[in-house]
């Protein structure tokens, strides 16, 4: 029986590509930087906000202007929720698996992270949302997985990780979990298979069926 479910939010309940892309492309401008693609943008997406601007800021910008971080944090807050929506079908979805204990771990910061599931009336589904800043090791890193089991009282077969990148799948491989792949977030179909999660699935309206069957 599945008692807990860690679920992603970029690219798993959230498209939130085009709020990071905007916020991204501020920054840059106002350093004389050109634009550049959500699909870029997505690219760097997924190990938290420290990562991100690495791969979209030049380091040489980086190190003459190391303000670019605490730009970013508060340009993005304020626009977090103009363009994100959540995937279709993830409202009824959630809803249908109230029943079992399901958390949210993103390595996007807590307040972005609670801002969005609080915008579009979720996140009184989830018993812990927890951000990068929360995080003593951050995913790929098994170690949230491994305290929520603990206090969850969950087993490894009991504990169902769900996410959209090779991040999440390499976080359930490494705690013995059991893994759902997305294929409509940021993350590929092909990338996700070379971790060989349990399921693949094209919608997440298709996870609560899953879900039953690893019952």
């Amino acid at each position: 029986m599945v008692k807990l479910i860690i679920l992603d939010l970029d690219g798993t309940l959230a498209d939130s590509r085009a709020d990071l892309t905007d916020s991204v492309n501020i920054v840059r401008a106002r350093y004389g930087l050109g634009k550049m693609s959500p699909r870029r943008v997505a690219s760097a997406v997924g190990q938290g906000v420290t990562h991100l601007l690495m791969h979209t800021i030049p380091a040489a910008c980086r190190r003459a202007h190391p303000e670019f971080m605490k730009e970013f944090r508060s340009t993005y807050w304020k626009r977090c929720t103009m363009k994100t929506r959540l995937y279709p079908g993830v409202v009824s979805a959630l809803r249908k698996m109230r029943g079992t204990r399901m958390t949210v771990v993103s390595n996007k910061p807590r307040r972005p992270t609670e801002r969005i599931l609080v915008k579009y009336g979720v996140r009184r589904l989830f018993r812990v949302v927890w951000g990068g800043d929360d995080l003593k090791r951050k995913k790929p890193d098994p170690w949230a997985i491994r305290v929520l089991m603990r206090r969850f009282r969950a087993k490894p077969c009991e504990t169902v990780v769900v996410g959209d990148s090779r991040f999440d799948m390499e976080a359930a491989k490494r705690a013995g979990v059991r893994a759902v792949g997305v294929t409509y977030g940021f993350g590929t179909r092909g990338e996700l298979k070379r971790w060989k999660p349990d399921f693949i699935i094209d919608r997440f309206s298709a996870l609560p069926a899953v879900i039953a069957l690893l019952r």
